[in-house]
């Protein structure tokens, strides 16, 4: 089920005595009742042999699903009806009065109807030959529950007070105006409802089953709030996208991911399914009381909270689940490196325990990022440089990506995961990997225009000087300032002559013959040409950008590149990384003369920075430090 379908982010636990009085409608989509002699007996039977021994315990039947039928004195049954049938049956007949109403809409198909219904519990249980195919099913159990209850009449009475007050069901009301109730059956009945999983073992957590040791009234408490307190912590955006979950569609309870996680952990010994956690767990409570089995999940929870909230794990972690590995990959690391401390939230906590498992950890993390990234035993240049544009686009991915978090880490941020996990994203060339202008006259017009606009941009007046009283940090900010503006006039000069001459009406006049447009406008395109031949395609020339950004971009030369990369980075226009910010912005280089063009010593500069941030990132004081507490 969707959410939308949903009244509640919760399924109830309601005593078979509770349903008393209410009217249930079956309507005409519903199959016909086809429980077997042999079902009716099992419940029967479980129900006798369930002997609680403290008033807290409880037997729990599977879910009924339901929600107001448009006469608001009904439930519409979903799903359940079978279950709601035989209880009618064991009910009225053991008891002599009727637990509930049920209802049922005419339509071609064989039905049960309200005659069909009181002759099987007045004893009328015969099966004729003209009986309808449900009709017979009906009679068959009815008389079953006539039969099973005569050797044991004095007992009625405490049966019945056992399955009233003692059995339970998971009762599920979902909106009256959401989906369909005719497609969620079907889905229902399909096996198609994941969100069912993790309601389903909460019950199971909370109930008494039959097979297993309950949980007290306090444990109850504490694991309902654990659980809505999960809940709320995975739905952080920044630590929901960090975990890069998958499996889980819009409007299905997180836990369920954490769950999944836990129960690949378990030596179970029937092979199941994501979509059979209520088989796992309901198996797992044969050997282990609810409370335990609660605090495995609390566990894990709390060890993926504590490399959350550690700068050194969050980084490389997230980098790892952002490059595709597995978190069962992960735990399997950690438990290789460090015993878990059951219940601490913070694993500097644990690593102060154990804090040469903890180094090794982080250095098993880093080295796994070395092998990701494509240099796991070596200086990464002697790879790098091989690496080329549209032949090794995921490995270049990668490295940018690194270089991303490496930087965010090292100025003390931490890098937005889920913000990079919304977008899709691409190599952006730094430098265009083709300057010329477009092919349409129209687009030409613009491109040299954006040009032209740049350049006027960059010479506006100078910056003021500071004044003479000001502090000596504001007067080296001014000089600053003011020295950037000298060097963006550097090149600027030549730059513009080059833009006039092509703007010029008496000799640039669009459209051109294609050859004598080129010649004029080879001096501007030579403007734009400083990184040569392959180069453009090699990892000094690319940036990691979205692809929504990328398409802004399209293939404009740089300052136009770059002033667009600055207008994106303004709120409500998307996630542009810190060090793509940075790479337009050349503060990868040490002592830029310009910022009109992308040269070869800015590529050179900027790769030595991809260098540096990488190998700090994955060698770090912080390892060491783990292992000198």
């Amino acid at each position: 089920m969707s959410q939308k379908d949903v009244t509640s982010a919760n399924p109830e636990l309601k005593t078979i005595g509770e349903l008393a009085g209410r009217k249930f409608l079956i309507p005409p989509y519903q199959r016909g009742y086809r429980w077997t002699r042999e079902q009716v007996g099992e419940l029967l039977d479980d129900i006798a042999q369930f002997k609680p021994s403290t008033d807290e315990e409880f037997y729990c039947l599977q879910p009924v699903v339901v929600r107001r039928a448009k006469d608001a004195d009904q439930w519409e049954v979903i799903d359940g009806q079978q279950r709601l049938t035989t209880l009618y049956l064991i009910q009225h007949i053991l008891g002599k009065v009727a637990p509930y109403e049920l209802n049922f809409e005419t339509a071609k198909r064989q039905i049960i109807g309200a005659e069909t219904l009181a002759a099987a519990v007045a004893g009328n249980t015969k099966v004729g030959k003209d009986d309808p195919l449900e009709a017979s099913y009906l009679k068959n159990a009815a008389d079953f529950v006539q039969k099973w209850k005569k050797p044991a009449e004095l007992l009625i009475e405490a049966f019945l007070h056992k399955l009233r007050e003692k059995t339970q069901i998971i009762w599920y009301e979902i909106a009256a105006d959401g989906e369909q109730a005719q497609a969620v059956f079907a889905r229902l009945n399909a096996g198609k409802i994941p969100l069912t999983q993790a309601e389903l073992v909460k019950a199971l957590l909370l109930q008494r089953p039959a097979t297993a040791p309950a949980a007290t009234a306090a444990e109850r408490r504490e694991i309902a709030a654990d659980w809505n307190g999960i809940e709320a912590e995975l739905a952080r955006p920044e630590l929901w996208g960090w975990l890069r979950p998958s499996g889980i569609a819009q409007g299905q309870p997180r836990i369920e991911w954490l769950l999944r996680q836990w129960r690949v952990q378990q030596p179970v010994e029937v092979k199941t399914s994501n979509a059979d956690l209520f088989k796992v767990f309901e198996q797992q409570l044969t050997k282990k009381p609810p409370f335990a089995l609660w605090q495995e999940v609390k566990c894990l929870f709390q060890q993926l909270l504590g490399w959350f909230e550690d700068p050194d794990l969050y980084h490389r972690v997230g980098y790892l689940r952002h490059s595709g590995e597995k978190m069962t990959k992960l735990f399997e690391l950690a438990k290789s490196h460090a015993k878990q401390v059951a219940g601490e939230r913070d694993l500097k906590i644990v690593a102060q325990k154990a804090p040469v498992a903890q180094a090794d950890f982080l250095e098993t993390l880093a080295q796994r990022i070395r092998e990701l990234a494509g240099f796991p035993d070596g200086d990464p240049d002697t790879e790098w440089n091989d690496l080329r544009y549209n032949v090794d686009n995921y490995r270049l991915h990668r490295i940018l990506l690194l270089h991303n978090v490496g930087v965010a880490w090292q100025a003390g941020d931490r890098f937005p995961f889920h913000r990079y996990g919304a977008e899709k994203w691409s190599l952006e060339h730094i430098h265009p990997q083709n300057p010329e202008p477009p092919a349409t006259p129209e687009a030409r017009a613009t491109w040299v225009k954006n040009a032209a606009d740049v350049v006027a941009a960059l010479q506006q007046p100078a910056p003021a000087e500071a004044p003479t009283n000001a502090t000596e940090e504001v007067r080296a900010e001014a000089a600053r300032r003011q020295a950037d503006h000298t060097a963006l006039l550097t090149n600027s000069a030549a730059f513009e002559e080059q833009l006039k001459k092509y703007q010029d009406p008496g000799s640039s006049e669009l459209p051109l013959p294609e050859a004598a447009e080129r010649e004029r406008l080879q001096p501007l395109l030579n403007a734009f040409a400083d990184l040569a031949g392959e180069q453009k395609d090699r990892l000094a020339n690319l940036a990691l950008l979205s692809r929504d950004h990328n398409a802004a971009l399209n293939n404009g030369t740089f300052p136009v590149k770059r002033a667009k990369v600055l207008g994106l980075v303004t709120p409500g226009n998307g996630f542009v990384p810190p060090a793509t910010r940075a790479v337009f912005l050349k503060a990868f280089t040490r002592q830029p003369d310009q910022l009109l063009l992308w040269s070869a010593e800015d590529g050179r500069q900027y790769q030595a920075a991809i260098r540096q941030s990488v190998r700090q990132f994955l060698t770090a004081p912080q390892i060491a430090r783990y292992a000198n507490d």
